[in-house]
């Protein structure tokens, strides 16, 4: 089951963004369909998803969250701290870059891949509707 928030603007829908479990793992999450309306892309819209993600359960117990990038997305999710699975940039047969993260829970610490460790973000609240389906206000 993926957790699942969107962001709005009045009645309209102008991002949304998902995490869920890695094929059932425990301690490895997905992040699925982030998205924000083009024209709206640098407005911090993203950046607000991004953190009510990782500011989710599935993303809190992970070890290692990964993420499949569009070309247009790749630089976006480098910016928080997601590199090239493996340590190689190729595309997918899908057209797609495999980001990671690694997480220490215990430490609350991100872990890079050369396992250098940097201090965790503070993250922000959002208003949640319910466990599965989360909106907030831009």
């Amino acid at each position: 089951m993926a957790h699942s928030y969107t962001a709005t603007i009045g009645d309209e829908m102008v991002g949304c963004g998902s995490i869920a479990s890695f094929w059932g793992k425990e301690d490895e999450s997905v992040l699925l369909s982030v998205f924000v309306l083009p024209e709206l892309h640098g407005n911090g819209i993203g950046t607000q998803i991004i953190n009510a993600l990782e500011n989710d359960e599935y993303f809190k117990r992970a070890k290692r969250v990964e993420v499949p990038s569009s070309i247009t997305a790749y630089d976006f999710y480098r910016k928080f701290g997601y590199l090239d699975k493996n340590g190689v940039k190729e595309l997918d047969n899908e057209g797609n870059y495999k980001l990671e993260k690694f997480w220490d829970v215990n430490e609350n610490t991100m872990k890079i891949v050369n396992h250098k460790k940097v201090s965790a973000k503070q993250w922000i609240p959002f208003l949640h509707t319910n466990q599965h389906s989360n909106t907030y206000d831009t």
